[in-house]
């Protein structure tokens, strides 16, 4: 429902849509960061906890059966997006570009707002939310493989589940028996990422 309310008000835009995209999910992030707020005022010390918890992100806690619901789901949706991995090849080009390649940008973009979306939802009701993962792999997959989207995709959804892997379980053994959420882990290390392509950008005038 948000990305859907996020899309509308982003196609009320006739120019500069991925400005008008940020700006409403700015603007609909915030609200609805004050009516949970709003809401944990009136919840139990335990419900915050968890809320509180959750929030960190991390497999702690999670067994096979919260994994195996979303799996058929997670298995279809991710085969139709590498299916149209070509629509992000065209559509990096640009609209007109894409257009003149005869692609339906419109209903392009919305197919993919729709995968992307669902995919996210979905990783989120197990892991909750890491979105450093989403940040920072992709770019790193470019650096490496280049930016043909039939390979960035499938590649990029591997190296993220090895770095949740990987978090994970440094935060179960670095400081055992106490633990460290992976999420936590992952944001350390999606901080120190982003502070060094600043400084790369700032250097060179290039991203990753």
């Amino acid at each position: 429902m948000s990305a859907g309310f996020v899309y509308f008000l982003a196609r009320k835009s006739h120019s500069g849509q991925t400005l008008y995209l940020i700006l409403a999910g700015l603007a609909l992030s915030s609200l609805l960061g004050g009516m949970t707020m709003g809401i944990l005022l009136f919840a139990k010390q335990y419900e915050i906890n968890q809320f509180v918890f959750w929030t960190m992100g991390g497999l702690e806690g999670r067994m096979w059966q919260h994994v195996l619901w979303p799996i058929p789901a997670v298995v279809l949706v991710a085969l139709f997006a590498f299916s149209k991995s070509h629509w992000l090849n065209q559509l990096a080009l640009g609209n007109e570009a894409a257009h003149g390649l005869g692609l339906n940008v419109s209903k392009a973009r919305l197919m993919i707002l729709v995968s992307a979306t669902l995919l996210t939802a979905m990783s989120i009701a197990i892991a909750g939310p890491i979105g450093f993962i989403g940040l920072m792999i992709p770019h790193l997959v470019r650096l490496l493989f280049g930016a043909n989207h039939k390979t960035l995709l499938p590649i990029s959804a591997l190296f993220g589940a090895i770095l949740l892997l990987i978090s994970d379980l440094a935060g179960r053994y670095l400081i055992a028996p106490y633990e460290i959420k992976a999420g936590v882990i992952i944001s350390v290390i999606g901080g120190i990422y982003f502070v060094a392509l600043i400084v790369r950008v700032q250097q060179q005038g290039k991203l990753l």
